[in-house]
């Protein structure tokens, strides 16, 4: 019978090994994209045959929507992912910023080493 600290070790490690899909999905799909995948999943695995139907006739179809929940739902789903892939975005460019920043500092000391004398840069632009 396995101890609880290999129970544990065991258990963590599933997690984080999920995480590392989920997280590289996220990297290839975005947010958009993992959230599809997400419901696809759900749709295909989850739920039943009369419930597949009743989602594609109400969110695909548009029938039966007498009420505004499943509008304001899809709408206030649409707006956390396009915040949250904007999230994505801004972090992923300003870390290819500070990349070429520091690629561009190291080519310049670089050259100034090898000819012995401080080069001109040209101001930086903003944006």
């Amino acid at each position: 019978m396995p101890k609880k600290n290999e129970k544990q070790e065991k258990t963590t490690t599933a997690w984080l090994a999920l995480a590392k899909v989920v997280d590289s999905l996220l990297d290839k799909f975005g947010w958009p994209g993992l959230l599809v995948l997400f419901v696809i999943y759900l749709v295909m695995y989850r739920a039943t045959e009369d419930q597949v139907h009743a989602l594609i006739d109400m969110y695909l179809l548009g029938r039966g929507i007498g009420t505004v929940y499943p509008i304001a739902v899809m709408g206030v789903l649409f707006l956390g992912v396009l915040f949250a892939q904007r999230h994505l975005y801004k972090r992923k460019e300003n870390q290819m910023r500070e990349e070429l920043a520091r690629i561009g500092g190291e080519k310049s000391g670089r050259q100034e080493a090898a000819l012995g004398a401080k080069l001109h840069h040209s101001p930086e632009r903003i944006g």
